[in-house]
């Protein structure tokens, strides 16, 4: 009944998952999707209060937030330009006609509190200049990072923004190295489907 309905997917994974919550006798036993994982997450993200209010008066079904972060930890997170995101990008694109597709990139760097530190995770430094594999002299860098420089993409024709690159540096960028950043990010959005009118920065 549910499936032939016009309820949106997001609406439908939360039915099934509150009649199957009663199914399962030990609560540590329940498999979850992958699209109820990432609505969690988001959630959880956004509101860790509100999660934790219905989590706990078993209004919702969720997983508990060790699931979420053991979830959270698997991500991995680095400075440069990730193939993945512009995959997704390329996916969201293919959904938006012609002039929501049509936007502005956006840079601004930042400058940043010099801190070092070890993950416990990984077992290495994090505080150092990162910028991924996009600048050869920066690559194995010992220096601590100082500045931040952020790619984000503002579309034209709604209300969406969204950053594509980050980079950690010791010092601000050079102009060299920032134009072949600007560069590739355009390569980039424009391969996913995306079409730069404009730059800007402060």
């Amino acid at each position: 009944m549910v499936e032939n309905s016009n309820v949106p997917n997001c609406q439908k994974d939360l039915i099934f998952k509150i009649f199957k919550a009663p199914k399962v006798v030990n609560s540590k036993n329940r498999k979850y999707s992958e699209n109820w994982i990432l609505l969690c997450l988001l959630f959880q993200i956004r509101s860790p209060t509100g999660y934790k209010f219905l989590r706990d008066h078993n209004i919702l079904p969720l997983p508990c937030i060790n699931t979420v972060r053991k979830y959270l930890l698997a991500i991995k997170i680095g400075c440069g330009f990730d193939p993945n995101l512009f995959k997704l990008l390329k996916k969201k694109f293919s959904t938006k006609n012609k002039f929501q597709c049509k936007g502005i990139l956006l840079l601004d760097e930042i400058f940043l509190r010099e801190s070092i530190s070890v993950s416990s995770r990984t077992l290495t430094y994090t505080g150092l200049e990162d910028c991924g594999d996009e600048i050869e002299s920066k690559q194995e860098s010992n220096l601590k990072a100082n500045h931040g420089l952020v790619f984000m993409w503002q579309s034209l024709g709604e209300n969406v923004a969204q950053p594509v690159a980050v980079f950690a540096s010791h010092g601000p960028i050079k102009g060299v190295d920032l134009a072949k950043l600007v560069v590739k990010a355009i390569l980039l959005i424009e391969d996913s489907g995306g079409e730069v009118v404009g730059l800007t920065s402060d």
